[in-house]
């Protein structure tokens, strides 16, 4: 994948969540996954953002409700409210 597009998917997650909330140290996995800098990390950062970009093309007002939910959650609400609200409906617009 070109560099162009990895930054681009990487701005719509952070355009989705906020520079400010991703650098915070609060322990959502979102959050974790931010500070990583490995391959691994960066990838799963990349397809979220591909996710977050063809979701908001089709269900923007959905979309703008779960990153809301994501961003209210308490600690206990975290773990799997994230995989299930994005990433595994985003997971099937990749086709």
């Amino acid at each position: 994948m070109p560099k162009e597009d990895v930054e681009k998917y990487l701005k719509e997650v952070e355009s989705h969540f906020g520079k400010a909330w991703l650098e915070t140290q609060a322990g959502h996995r979102l959050q974790i996954l931010w500070e990583r800098s490995d391959s691994n990390s960066t990838i799963d950062l990349v397809s979220l953002g591909y996710a977050l970009k063809t979701i908001s093309e089709r269900h923007p007002e959905w979309l703008k409700g779960c990153v809301g939910d994501i961003l209210s959650m308490t600690r206990n609400d975290k773990t799997g409210a994230f995989r299930n609200s994005i990433l595994l409906p985003g997971s099937s617009t990749v086709a």
